[in-house]
């Protein structure tokens, strides 16, 4: 006695209980679920990139209007952030942007992503008023700014030499440590050396950044980040308003105090008669 075992027995056995096994509905309640999530992730990205760039134009209009270089910094920083997370979260269109040169889609992602740091840390000594408040944050700011800078360079170096070099994560990685260190040792130091309430706005916003970064980090998910990121930016919104509505009231006071000024000088060159 002998089993004679037929060349397609066993493909097709699998293909009889597998494939025929899911009906035509398995597939299309699999492309709906696709479909819902596909749609789901578009809105949450382009109101999520929408409001960035609707908050950078107005910022970009407050500081023309104010001629205030705090808001121009500020703009910058949304700038680079609007840059790296919309072709972060659309990869398809670096294709558009970049076409069949995707080494340069790399350098785009590694770059504007240690450039958004450069911006955000120059915002920062701003905000803070550092370098009459925090000197010792203004002048570690400084140094970390050139250090990005330094990076900035390597990192192009590294894409540009050798794309499948170990020495980019190294890079990258040992930036990011930097950064982390950086946020935690100077939310340390103002709140152990506050001076006003603008230290909170900066503490609080760059604990929710950093948050959603190392979670997105670990997690390998970019939505902790945006979670992050609104957060913070919602806080830093907050303390932006606050600072214009002090300087307008410190106009309004010097305006007044401008006015008195003037009527005095007008009643000392009145003729005494007409008084």
């Amino acid at each position: 006695m002998y089993l004679e075992l037929r060349e397609n027995y066993f493909p097709a056995q699998i293909y009889t209980q597998q494939i025929l096994a899911i009906s035509e509905s398995d597939f299309k309640t699999n492309s709906i679920i696709r479909f819902v999530g596909d749609a789901e992730y578009n809105f949450r990205a382009v109101f999520f990139l929408g409001g960035i760039a609707f908050l950078l134009i107005y910022t970009f209009g407050i500081s023309f209007i104010y001629k205030d270089r705090l808001y121009l910094l500020y703009g910058a920083y949304l700038l680079f952030l609007l840059m790296y997370l919309g072709v972060k979260m659309y990869p398809a269109q670096s294709t558009v942007l970049f076409g069949s040169f995707p080494i340069f889609n790399h350098a785009w992602n590694e770059v504007t992503q240690i450039l958004l740091n450069y911006w955000y840390v120059r915002f920062v000594r701003k905000f803070l008023d550092a370098k009459n408040l925090y000197p010792l944050i203004d002048k570690a700011g400084k140094i970390i700014e050139w250090i990005i800078l330094g990076f900035v360079t390597a990192v192009l170096i590294s894409i540009f030499s050798n794309p499948l070099s170990t020495s980019l994560y190294i890079i990258v990685t040992t930036e990011r440590l930097m950064m982390i260190a950086f946020a935690v040792v100077t939310n340390l130091y103002i709140i152990l050396n506050l001076k006003d309430r603008r230290g909170l706005y900066i503490v609080a916003g760059s604990t929710m950044l950093l948050t959603g970064s190392v979670t997105a980090l670990v997690l390998g998910d970019i939505q902790y980040f945006m979670i992050g990121v609104i957060i913070e930016i919602f806080i830093f919104g907050m303390g932006l308003g606050i600072l214009m509505k002090r300087r307008e009231d410190e106009r309004s006071v010097l305006n007044k105090e401008m006015e008195k000024v003037k009527m005095r000088a007008l009643q000392t060159q009145m003729n005494p008669h007409f008084i």
